[in-house]
Order: C-alpha cells, then structure tokens, then sequence
C-alpha cells in the first residue's frame, strides 16, 4: 500500500514529534511545526499521537492513493477535493478508494496542513525520529514529484466509494486571539522596565523571511540600554531572541542548538501551534505569564487531545467492526 506524488507542493515533509536528545551534538531536533495538527489528524485515523505526518504547506502536492485508503488532514483551513469532483472537509476521517487523487483548490486560513495516513508510513528511522533533517536531509523525506511512500499496513475500506466519517474534531487552539504568551528569559533583564512595557505593548508582523528555521518579526525596534558580549549558549523551540537590530526572532522547528543573541523570553508550548499556523504578514503581541501558569496551559492542552485521541479511537473500533462484517 503506498501513496504517489502527482505533483509536488511548496514543502512537502514527512514529520513527527521531532528527534530530542541530540542537540548537544549540533543536531537540531525538527518534527512537524503544528503539533496540535499533527496529533488531530493522527487521532482521526486510529494512529498513536506521533506517528509521521505529511507536512504540507502552499501550494500544496496532489496526491494518489494507490490502494484504498484511510485518510485525514488537518491544520490550515483548505478546499480539497477527491478527483476534482467530491469535496473534502478537513478533521473528519475520510475513506478512499484505490486510485483516487487528492488535491488542494484553495487555502482559506492557515500556513501549513499535515496528513495522516492509518497505520502510518513505512519509514527508516534517524536517531530515532521520522523527521526531515532538511540541511542534510536524513530521515523523514523531502517528497518531489514522482515520489511514493509505502504504507505500513494495508486498510480494506467498508464502503464501496469515497465517504467522510459522520464524526469530526475541531481544534482547541483559539486562533482568534492573536496574543502569544511567553515567559521570560535569562536575558530579560538586560532590558529596563520602560522597554519591557514597550515590548510587551507592541504588535509585531511575521516578516516575509521566515520560514521552519525561525519567524522574523518586524515592529518596535527594542534596544539594549548598553552593549553586551554573550556567549553562545543552548536555545529551543520557542525561544525569542533579540536581534543586533532590535527586532525579535523567534525559534522554530527546524532552530539551531545554540544562539548567542539575548534571549529575552520563550514562547509557550501551548501557544506554539498557534504560533506555527500564522502566514507571513500575520499580526502578534507578547503577553508575559509565570512559569506554573504555562504548565497549567500545557497540561489542559495534553488532556483535551487525549480525550480526543480515546474517542477517535472509539470511532475507529465500530469502523473496524463494519470492516469484520464483510468478510
């Protein structure tokens, strides 16, 4: 069982929760941008929470499913469609017939969408992770046209033609509220209390030169009140530097093991993919929270998405049983 690449998209990935315990050896961790995403899609087919993905962004690839197939995509807001004439919802548990072609007519909202494919793809594992390691390109799969990916297990459809699951899951991320809560940094104080407060005032707009590496923001200009020498030291997913010209940066999937610019604050894990769905041009504003606060957010993010996966999973079982029925 296997997918084709018809035609290849901007940047298409294979991605998972990313490869930890490595970046005291320079190597950077990677995994899907959206994690929320990732482990909605995932639930949707049946699949553990980090199973590898297809990380899509615009335009996206079309793809054909060379044998019947069980499928979901999540994230961004799209069109798509199954042979350019049946319309497919995101979040829902779609079921495909042998042959079929998905593709993305339009995007509505959003900077990236993964798929999840039931069982999960048949991948070589790197340092333990399914994920693209894009500046050398180990483990995971930079996918161009032409590509096919094998499937783990093979999935006997229930039904006779495409159908969408009569269930669907929506996100818990607010993506209404445009503030991104953080915690501050070591650096932190290096900055006087009337720069801290302009900081935290200020909207900020994701620049046109971001990308997996790190979002570059462009808005009031935050300056040191002296010069200072840092050695470079460990950073993370999330981390917000403060550039030379007093903008801030902040780290994404793909960041680098270590930085040497002030690092005035960190960006939630809860808020991250909030954060990982915004397009360039997007609008932000910093809103500082204590420590145990961001666990709190953490933890209530974790247990709405394990619930979610349970009863997907529920789902999933009367699927299979339908499936047993026609043998």
């Amino acid at each position: 069982m296997s997918i084709r690449i018809i035609k290849s998209g901007l940047l298409d990935t294979v991605q998972d929760q990313g490869r930890y315990g490595y970046q005291h050896l320079g190597i950077n961790p990677n995994g899907a941008m959206d994690t929320v995403a990732m482990r909605m899609a995932n639930a949707l087919v049946g699949n553990d929470a980090g199973e590898a993905v297809l990380e899509m962004h615009w335009p996206a690839p079309v793809i054909q499913f060379e044998e019947d197939t069980c499928f979901a995509i999540s994230g961004a807001l799209v069109a798509a469609q199954i042979n350019k004439a049946f319309d497919i919802p995101v979040n829902k548990t779609i079921f495909a017939k042998a042959g079929s072609r998905l593709s993305f007519e339009k995007k509505q909202k959003g900077a990236r969408l993964y798929l999840a494919i039931q069982g999960g793809f048949q991948l070589t594992p790197w340092l333990h992770s399914n994920s693209t390691q894009m500046q050398v390109l180990y483990g995971g799969a930079l996918l161009k046209t032409g590509d096919i990916l094998s499937v783990k297990k093979k999935h006997v459809s229930p039904f006779n033609e495409t159908k969408t699951a009569n269930w669907h899951i929506q996100s818990p991320i607010d993506f209404s509220d445009k503030h991104i809560h953080f915690t501050i940094g070591k650096e932190w104080s290096l900055l006087d209390d009337t720069i801290q407060q302009l900081f935290l005032e200020s909207d900020y707009q994701i620049d046109n030169n971001s990308n997996r590496m790190g979002y570059r923001l462009n808005g009031t200009t935050i300056l040191l009140p002296e010069k200072v020498e840092l050695v470079s030291t460990a950073v993370t997913r999330g981390t917000i530097q403060l550039l030379p010209n007093g903008q801030p940066l902040v780290l994404m999937a793909d960041h680098q093991t270590t930085g040497g610019y002030p690092r005035i604050g960190h960006v939630i894990s809860a808020d991250i993919p909030k954060l990982a769905q915004l397009e360039p041009g997007g609008n932000i504003r910093f809103k500082e929270i204590s420590i145990p606060e961001a666990h709190s957010r953490l933890h209530a993010l974790n247990l709405h998405l394990k619930q979610m996966e349970i009863a997907c999973k529920l789902r999933m079982q009367d699927v299979r049983s339908q499936i047993s029925d026609l043998k």
